[in-house]
């Protein structure tokens, strides 16, 4: 495991995953049978991994990070039942 925060493939928003972040959304997205499907993170590492992947990125803008280019934007969690 990373030095990052914890998640599902170790590591965290430290660059400490084995591979890179899109090949995570990719085989999950795979593995699971998802065709479409939006990523939500609060990084430009979210948004690269998003591009990567070829799917839409909703960055929220209330998360600590930032990204200099999305999809669509959220400002609290309760937008997400207005899309």
């Amino acid at each position: 495991m990373g030095s990052g925060s914890s998640g599902p493939y170790g590591g965290g928003s430290t660059g400490s995953q084995p591979y890179a972040p899109s090949y995570h959304v990719e085989s999950s997205m795979k593995k699971h049978d998802i065709e479409n499907c939006a990523y939500i993170g609060d990084t430009q590492g979210d948004l690269e991994a998003c591009r990567e992947a070829n799917i839409p990125f909703i960055f929220c803008g209330y998360g600590l990070g930032q990204a200099e280019s999305y999809d669509e934007k959220i400002d609290s969690i309760d937008q997400l039942l207005e899309m």
